[in-house]
């Protein structure tokens, strides 16, 4: 295929009309900007909770539809192409992750749901520190956990779905995720306690 097309600032939640992926098949830069304005969004999110780190995820992205310009012309006709765009940028950043780095693990991050007037009650006030203790505790897992957490919990996608994307068995996925569940909320337990004091309630 020619050049990699510029990505253009700015997002956009229009449906990509039918074809669109075999036009930029094709070579359209014009179908491929589509496609990048639908997908960049929910790519950046993936890449930023598996990354902490804003800069990096930013050039993951970048360079997941480099990847991806690069290789539609051989992507399967009529399959999914937000699989197939999660799994190289899945590859991407566990690739990354394994090179020597400087960790800057940042826990405030793009699209977390926030309570919508903290200040109307210690139920809000509540559920915005457990926000806060449960970013802070899926920032410090491997990254494998965070991928997992992201996946189930941000983007929605259920055990099988997962399953999928990661080579694994739905099982697998199932059991992991308990696992997840447990240490979050071991995680929890432990951030109350020390809040607490060891002869508080």
């Amino acid at each position: 295929m020619g050049a990699f097309p510029p990505i253009a600032p700015g997002s956009t939640n229009d449906q990509v009309e039918p074809g669109m992926v075999a036009r930029a098949a094709g070579g359209d830069t014009e179908a491929f900007q589509h496609l990048v304005e639908e997908h960049k969004d929910w790519l950046y999110r993936y890449l930023f909770r598996m990354m902490g780190n804003r800069e990096e995820a930013e050039d993951l992205v970048q360079e997941c539809f480099l990847r991806a310009w690069k290789g539609l012309d051989r992507f399967e006709q009529g399959r999914p192409l937000r699989p197939w765009l999660l799994r190289i940028a899945s590859n991407l950043a566990h690739s990354a992750l394994r090179k020597p780095r400087k960790v800057t693990i940042t826990i405030d991050g793009p699209d977390v749901p926030e309570p919508a007037d903290p200040a109307t009650g210690s139920s809000a006030q509540q559920a915005r520190h457990d926000l806060t203790a449960i970013r802070a505790i899926v920032a410090g897992l491997p990254p494998s956990d965070r991928e997992l957490f992201h996946l189930r919990y941000h983007e929605g996608f259920g055990p099988g779905e997962i399953g999928a994307l990661v080579g694994k068995s739905s099982g697998a996925i199932s059991t992991a995720l308990h696992r997840l569940r447990e240490k979050i909320k071991q995680g929890l337990d432990q951030t109350s306690g020390k809040e607490h004091g060891p002869h508080e309630k």
